[in-house]
Parts: structure tokens; C-alpha cells; sequence
């Protein structure tokens, strides 16, 4: 009884061992790591209504030594055009033509003839087509839009009809990746911005191995904003158009940067 009694004494005077308090790990907020745009961004002017740029973003998962870059255009002075490279290069520029600058265009097949629908001056030059790709960049009434292809008009009347894909950022400047598929290329792509008055024509790559370049994923959130150059927003819409070994871009009388492989399509930017 005596023994009892002392093991009641102890447990009422707090001198039973306890469990120790459980260990609650802290919630963890996974942050996105993205380095600001380059603290000075320089914008050369090619013609009044036409500027460009030339970056390292720096962000800190990009692949190493990304290049990006960007052609804007106001649409109220200036217009896209597709014409066919007579030698399936950059360098087959219509002579003569008040042609500033182009960039590679449409998907191609072997034969090179577009993958899709391809439409410049109501000239149709390629046929809305599923390997075409899911979305197209219009211009219209010097407004730029990326549209579905799924139900796209067969009697569209426009200034330019580009199929390409996959659509990057959708309508409101919602980002349309929803995963990584691994694979890292050279891209070039098509940002409308100001309500459809201002495109940007961007393409990037990295300068220590040029066919490469950034997932498609990377590429929309980056296109979603904040710009790489300093922009306070993102695209509104963006399309992928083709790259790999077809991105690159020439300016008259200036810079580009030279495909790796055929560019049979090329958009081409002149006065209206």
C-alpha cells in the first residue's frame, strides 16, 4: 500500500516522464527564383515606330548566356507581310522591297510549303491545317490578335493569317504551358501588346550553343511578365512560332542573327 501510495504522490507532483512535445516542420513557400531585367536596357530606334533590344536577362534558371531579343512594332505605321525566300534563306530578301527587317515565319514541310494556314495581302498561301499548329497570329486592320485554330474563320480577311503554336499566353495574359516537356530549343515568338497596336517580335537563344534555348514553358511565364526588358506587364496573347535551327532575324543595314538551317517563310516588316 505504502508503494502505491508514493507512485500516486509522484504522478500528481509532475515527476512522470512525458512524451515529448511533437516537432511541427514550419510551412516552406516555394518562391519562384527570378533575378530582376538588367538594370540598364537600351533601345536602338530602327525607323519612328520600330525600335529593338538585345538582352541578358540574367534570370537565374535560364539556361546559361540566354540572349533575348526584341523587335516592336507599332502597327499603326508598320505591318507583317510572309513572303517566300527565293533560297530558303535570311539572306533571299526580295531586292528592292521597303523591307526593314524579317524573321523566320510558318512551320514548313520537307518540300518546305507551309504546315498550315499562312495568308499575307489576301493571298492564301498555305491551308489552316492540324500540323499547322493551335493557334494564329492575326493582323487585321493594323491590330494584332492570336486566335484559336480550332474554328478559325475559313473566310478570314485580313492583312496577315500566320498559323503556328503552342498558344504561350492566352486571352487577359494567362499563361497557356502547363508543363515542362524537357525539351530546349532556339525560339521565336510573337507578343501582342497595347491591346493588339504594339506586336513584339522576340526570339532568343543561347550564344554558347545557338540552336539552343529555353523550355516553352520558361518562355510563356517570362512572355507573361514582367518582360525581361523591363516591361511592367506581359504579352496580353503570345504564340510560338517556328524555331530550332530556323531562329534568327536581320535589320537592314544592322545587326541579326543568322539561322542554323532553312527559313523557306519569312515575316517581313515594312511601312504601310
Amino acid at each position: 500500500m505504502t508503494a502505491r501510495l508514493l507512485l500516486v504522490a509522484l504522478a500528481l507532483a509532475g515527476c512522470t516522464r512525458r512524451a515529448p512535445p511533437r516537432r511541427v516542420r514550419p510551412a516552406t513557400r516555394v518562391v519562384e527564383a527570378v533575378s530582376p531585367a538588367p538594370a540598364a536596357v537600351v533601345w536602338s530606334t530602327v525607323a519612328p515606330g520600330f525600335t529593338w533590344t538585345q538582352v541578358d536577362p540574367q534570370f537565374d534558371e535560364a539556361p546559361a548566356r540566354l540572349v533575348w531579343t526584341v523587335l516592336r512594332l507599332d502597327l499603326s505605321r508598320w505591318t507583317l507581310r510572309a513572303w517566300r525566300s527565293p533560297d530558303d534563306r535570311m539572306t533571299g530578301l526580295a531586292p528592292g522591297r521597303p523591307v526593314l527587317a524579317a524573321i523566320n515565319g510558318a512551320y514548313f514541310e520537307p518540300d518546305f510549303a507551309p504546315s498550315g494556314l499562312l495568308l499575307s495581302d489576301g493571298v492564301t498561301l498555305g491551308r489552316l491545317a492540324p500540323r499547322g499548329g493551335s493557334g494564329v497570329l492575326t493582323l487585321r486592320r493594323g491590330l494584332a490578335s492570336v486566335e484559336a485554330s480550332d474554328g478559325f474563320p475559313e473566310d478570314f480577311a485580313g492583312e496577315l493569317a500566320v498559323q503556328c503554336g503552342p498558344r504561350l499566353v492566352e486571352e487577359g495574359g494567362v499563361v497557356g504551358i502547363h508543363r515542362d516537356d524537357g525539351r530546349r530549343f532556339a525560339r521565336t515568338a510573337a507578343c501582342v501588346r497595347d491591346r493588339g497596336r504594339t506586336l513584339d517580335l522576340v526570339l532568343t537563344w543561347n550564344l554558347d550553343a545557338p540552336l539552343r534555348g529555353p523550355g516553352l514553358q520558361w518562355l510563356a511565364r517570362r512572355l507573361a511578365g514582367p518582360s525581361p526588358t523591363g516591361d511592367p506587364t506581359g504579352c496580353e496573347r503570345a504564340l510560338n512560332l517556328d524555331g530550332g535551327p530556323s531562329t534568327g532575324f536581320r535589320l537592314a543595314g544592322s545587326a541579326g542573327h543568322e539561322p542554323l538551317g532553312p527559313t523557306p517563310w519569312l515575316l517581313t516588316a515594312s511601312a504601310r
